[in-house]
């Protein structure tokens, strides 16, 4: 027999949520944190009083006493099992009835492709299946649209896992860019707080540029405070001082170097070494043999 619940528990919750293969930071209760300007609540589905999925839903209220309901990268809960599918979705479907809401859109971490760059491109069918079954029970899909606009997250992800990441994996160009850094006195700093305003400001220099609108420092600020343990910023900077004094000894050592090849015995040295290298363009004999 199935039920469901409202309320669940932080701790019920995300245990649930991080032993999933489907996890997703999007899911953890923490995320009602960072989007504070929506209503949250937690909803646990059990089957025999085991609980087998879970949804943190976003509530965002409407004029006239409306509401929407969102669920980032949720609901959580094994999609091929079609009778929890549907009692979820039909308990979502109750649920938002008591909040006046218009509509629940969700989009689960569900992968329609999942491969290399140098890998060729196959759709999933198994997803597929999962859409199809979804639809039967009167959800709407928008596809596999490209439109950033009809979707709330991104639908391409690039991800390098740290588990399997080497140097040796970054391309060519990308290996030069590196190299070329280090060479030039580039230092990369990981931190947390005590970076933020040098960051934001970085941020607010990139807008300027690209004339586009991105976070404020409040939204980074929270992402730090929020998950200490899993979030930091990373800064490459430059010491101007410290590299004009290298390249001003670097230029010093040329000039050294080039005052040396203006005197006159190497000059005769040159010279000598010259001649001793010319080749004779004369032909090897070879012999034919009969």
């Amino acid at each position: 027999m199935y039920t469901y619940k409202t309320g669940l528990s932080t701790s019920e919750h995300d245990r649930f949520v991080i032993d999933s293969p489907q996890t997703n930071l999007l899911q953890s209760s923490s995320w009602a944190k960072i989007k504070d300007s929506w209503g949250n609540d937690r909803l646990g589905f059990y089957k025999d009083d085991k609980l087998v999925a879970v949804a943190s839903v976003l509530i965002q209220p409407l004029p006239l006493g409306f509401s929407m309901i969102y669920i980032p990268r949720g609901p959580i809960m094994d999609y091929h099992d079609k009778e929890l599918v549907a009692f979820v979705l039909a308990s979502l479907k109750k649920y938002a009835k008591t909040k006046h809401a218009l509509f629940v859109k969700f989009d689960p971490s569900l992968f329609v492709t999942k491969n290399l760059i140098s890998q060729e491109v196959s759709i999933n069918e198994d997803t597929m299946a999962i859409a199809k079954n979804i639809q039967s029970l009167g959800v709407e899909w928008t596809g596999l649209t490209e439109d950033m606009a009809e979707n709330i997250q991104p639908r391409f992800q690039a991800n390098i896992h740290k588990e399997d990441f080497t140097e040796e994996q970054l391309s060519k160009s990308t290996k030069q860019a590196v190299r070329t850094a280090r060479n030039k006195g580039i230092s990369v700093q990981f931190g947390g707080t005590e970076l933020l305003e040098q960051f934001a400001s970085l941020m607010k220099k990139t807008e300027a540029r690209k004339n586009i609108h991105l976070r404020g420092i409040d939204y980074y600020e929270k992402l730090l405070t929020t998950y200490p343990e899993s979030s930091y910023i990373t800064l490459s900077t430059l010491d101007l001082p410290a590299r004009l004094k290298d390249l001003n000894k670097q230029l010093e050592k040329n000039i050294a170097d080039a005052a040396k090849f203006t005197e006159k015995p190497n000059l005769e040295k040159l010279r000598t070494i010259s001649k001793s290298t010319n080749v004779s363009k004369k032909k090897l004999p070879f012999s034919k043999k009969k």
